[in-house]
């Protein structure tokens, strides 16, 4: 296998994370290229949920990140070379990162660098889960904790995708500003017992034809409650809880569909197929501006742990980006 571009050896600085390691500043090797692979300098490295609990041995931690094509292996598309992209991959938080291929995205000329680095991760997760509800023209869409960094993104994919009707919910009044910023046509504050009550009561009865769930837990009884006569839930975080009591027969009697997603890199046409749809569906609504990451703070580098225990400490809306340059 051979490469094309320009040299990236040597060492490069890191972040390292494990299960049971906390993360932590260290030095590692710029990692070896592949026929599929993009080596990218590292501009920026979002953060997401799967960092705050990292399995596994040591390991460069991060998987979200935006930056610039230093080579590219004999697979890829050497007119890479030298574009700002922005992608997902194992061992972001670095000064270098090898992706495939396929899980890239030129970054939208609108996008800071901190912008483009918020975007792969939970535009394509939440266009694949809308995706397998069906959302199009005339859907109405619940999406719960519409406040996380998912959620945001959920309310704008929906109305992209043509909804005719958004809700987005939060326990917080003070995070119901940001979801209408973000496209909802209706924000209701509410607990997670409470969910399908107020639900219910803003739709007349009827429900929601679907539900892009990012609760779970203890909510999922709820979340079910809340959906129309023949609608769709997807679980897509689990913000509440992995696991949670369902009521079969309630699920039965609404002949409600419950499905779950989630994307990992291998299959790499997987994810692959999601970023084509990020071009095809979502690119044209976020250079026009109706569609945006919401980053709500950045921090230097040699800042990440904080910027994970800002994460952790959950009281944010949008995503927080550790800057590497």
């Amino acid at each position: 296998m051979t490469a094309r571009g320009t040299d990236g050896s040597g060492s490069m600085r890191v972040w390292v994370s494990g299960d049971g390691v906390a993360l932590a500043r260290s030095e590692r090797p710029v990692p070896e290229m592949t026929g599929d692979g993009v080596m990218v300098r590292v501009h920026a490295a979002a953060l997401n949920n799967g960092d705050l609990h990292p399995s596994g041995e040591e390991h460069v931690a991060g998987f979200e990140f935006s930056g610039e094509v230093l080579r590219v292996g004999d697979h890829a598309d050497i007119s890479l070379l030298g574009k700002r992209v922005c992608g997902i991959a194992e061992g972001t938080l670095a000064d270098y990162v090898v992706a495939d291929r396929r899980h890239l995205l030129l970054a939208p000329t609108n996008l800071s660098d901190a912008e483009a680095a918020a975007t792969p991760t939970a535009f394509t997760t939440e266009l694949g889960a809308a995706w397998t509800a069906g959302i199009g023209s005339g859907s109405s869409v619940l999406v719960t904790a519409g406040s996380s960094s998912l959620g945001l993104v959920a309310v704008q994919v929906a109305k992209e995708l043509g909804a005719a009707r958004v809700i987005a919910t939060t326990r917080t009044e003070g995070k119901a500003a940001a979801m209408r910023d973000a496209g909802a046509d209706s924000v209701l504050v509410a607990e997670n017992e409470r969910l399908a009550e107020v639900v219910l009561d803003a739709t007349d009865g009827r429900g929601v034809d679907v539900v892009l769930d990012h609760l779970g837990g203890d909510a999922l009884d709820s979340v079910i409650a809340s959906t129309a006569d023949g609608g769709t839930v997807v679980s897509v975080g689990r913000l509440a809880g992995g696991r949670g009591p369902v009521d079969l027969f309630a699920l039965a009697r609404r002949h409600v569909q419950l499905r779950s997603v989630s994307y990992g890199l291998t299959p790499p046409e997987v994810l692959g197929t999601l970023f084509d749809g990020f071009d095809r569906v979502l690119l044209s609504g976020v250079l026009a501006g109706r569609v945006r990451p919401i980053v709500v703070a950045s921090f230097a580098f040699d800042d990440a742990d904080q910027a994970l225990e800002t994460l952790r400490a959950g009281s944010t809306v949008g995503k927080i980006v550790v800057m590497v340059r």
